[in-house]
């Protein structure tokens, strides 16, 4: 910094003889290096700002086809009423197996299907390969 100081103090004289001259070369330099930053980065924010913008629209897009398949088929609504079966039989039944309190294990899909016909619901639970829920519509007569 010393340095920078010193230097400027022994061309200040040469400054004074043509001020305008030295503010205008200083001006110049600043707007020929805007415009050679803006030219060597321009290019990279442009393609920057289109990613984004490709990503948000594919964000969108997913969020819509998330929100158009749980609506299609309910199984928000069928999963929400699953897990209030689920803390009921918990509370229900204080010696269940320690599995299924941690969540490992479901309740006996009987159960499950008995309070749904009590509730009177148009659906029942079956058990999948892994030992989670299967949902399935009950057949309509008529």
């Amino acid at each position: 910094m010393d340095e920078l100081i010193t230097q400027i103090q022994s061309v200040w004289p040469l400054v004074m003889q043509a001020p305008w001259g030295f503010l205008s070369a200083s001006l110049a330099l600043l707007i020929l290096g805007w415009a050679a930053g803006r030219f060597m980065y321009g290019e990279r924010i442009f393609n920057l700002k289109s990613r984004i913008e490709r990503r948000d629209d594919e964000i969108a897009e997913l969020k819509k086809q998330s929100s158009d398949k749980e609506e299609g088929d309910g199984t928000a609504g069928k999963n929400f009423l699953i897990g209030r079966l689920i803390g009921q039989y918990l509370h229900e039944h204080k010696d269940a197996p320690r599995r299924m309190q941690m969540g490992l294990e479901q309740p006996p899909v009987d159960w499950v299907n008995a309070e749904l016909a009590k509730l009177e619901e148009d659906w029942r639970v079956k058990t999948g390969r892994n030992g989670e829920y299967v949902f399935y519509d009950l057949p309509r007569w008529g």
